[in-house]
C-alpha cells in the first residue's frame, strides 16, 4: 500500500490567517457562494477562519475538517469563544476517510499548492466526488485551477556559490529591505498552460504529460523554468501568487542559448510533490 503524505503544521495556517489579501479574497468568494441554510464543508480548516466566514454568510452547518490534533483542538476553543458551537462542528480526521454528509451545498478546500503538486487538493476532491460528498449541484471554492510554465534566466549565485536548489519565489522575498537576498531574474518567454482542472466537473486525472514549444531569441539565455498558477475561486474571483498562497516555483535547467526553438516535455503526478516534476528537452 502506497504511503500517503498529509501536509500539516501549525505555523503556516497562522501565516495564511494574517495574509490579508489571500484571506479576504477567499472571504469574498465565500460571501458570494454560500447561501442562507447551506451545508458547508471546510477541508483543511486550520485556524478556522474560512469556516467562520461560511457560518457568518448564513450556513446552517459547517463541518470544519482538520487532521492536525493541535489545530483541531485550538479550533474547538475558537468556536466556543465565538459562540458558534451550534453551527460549526470540528471533524478531526483525514478528509479522505472522514464520514461526511452527501451532496453538500458548498465545499471550501484550500489545499492549493503551486501546480497542485505538494498538497492533496486533487486526491481529496477525487475522493469526495467518489463518495458522493460532492454532488452534481455542489459548489466548490476554488472551483478550478490552471497551471502555467515559462522559461527565464536567473542569477543563481548566492554568497559566491552557484545554487541549483528549487526556488520557492514567495512575493514577500521581493522585500529585500527586510533582509532577503535579491533574486535577479528575467522572463524570456511567455507563459504556456500545462492544464486547466475543474474541481466541480468530477474526477481529475492526476497525471500531467505535456510537450510545449518555446522560442529563444538571439542573445537570450535560459537556465530556469518557472511554475505558476491561477486559482479560480468563483467564475469571477481569481487568486494568483500571494504571500502564503500559490507562490511561484523556479527550477534550474541546463543553460540553453538562443536563437533556437526547443520542445520541453513536462511530466508529473499531482499531489506527489515537486520531486515528481520531470523536465526533458526533446
Amino acid at each position: 500500500m502506497e504511503d500517503e503524505f498529509i501536509w500539516s503544521g501549525t505555523d503556516f495556517p497562522y501565516a495564511c490567517l494574517v495574509d490579508k489579501k489571500r484571506t479576504l479574497t477567499f472571504k469574498k468568494a465565500i460571501d458570494e457562494t454560500v447561501k442562507p441554510g447551506d451545508t458547508v464543508i471546510d477541508i483543511g480548516s486550520g485556524t478556522g477562519i474560512l469556516a467562520f466566514f461560511a457560518a457568518t454568510a448564513g450556513a446552517k452547518k459547517v463541518y470544519a475538517v482538520e487532521v492536525d490534533h493541535l489545530l483541531a483542538d485550538s479550533l474547538r476553543q475558537s468556536i466556543k469563544l465565538n459562540n458558534m458551537e451550534d453551527t460549526i462542528e470540528v471533524v478531526e480526521q483525514d478528509a479522505m476517510k472522514a464520514d461526511l454528509p452527501k451532496a453538500v451545498d458548498v465545499v471550501v478546500a484550500e489545499l492549493i499548492e503551486t501546480g497542485l503538486l505538494d498538497e492533496m487538493q486533487v486526491k481529496v476532491m477525487n475522493e469526495l466526488h467518489a463518495k458522493g460528498v460532492i454532488g452534481s449541484n455542489t459548489k466548490i471554492i476554488p472551483r478550478a485551477y490552471e497551471t502555467f510554465v515559462r522559461l527565464m534566466e536567473i542569477d543563481n549565485i548566492f554568497y559566491g556559490y552557484k545554487i541549483a536548489a528549487p526556488i520557492h519565489d514567495w512575493p514577500y522575498y521581493a522585500h529585500t529591505q527586510n533582509g532577503w537576498h535579491e533574486l535577479k531574474k528575467q522572463h524570456i518567454t511567455d507563459s504556456q498552460s500545462l492544464g486547466h482542472f475543474d474541481f466541480e466537473k468530477g474526477e481529475i486525472i492526476p497525471n500531467v504529460d505535456e510537450t510545449l514549444e518555446f522560442d529563444i531569441r538571439t542573445g537570450q539565455t535560459v537556465n530556469a523554468l518557472e511554475l505558476s498558477g491561477i486559482a479560480h475561486l468563483t467564475s469571477n474571483i481569481e487568486v494568483n501568487d500571494e504571500h502564503t498562497f500559490n507562490g511561484n516555483k523556479i527550477l534550474s535547467i541546463e543553460p540553453i542559448v538562443g536563437p533556437q526553438t526547443i520542445k520541453l516535455r513536462i511530466r508529473y503526478e499531482m499531489s506527489r510533490g515537486l520531486g515528481d516534476f520531470k523536465i526533458e528537452v526533446i
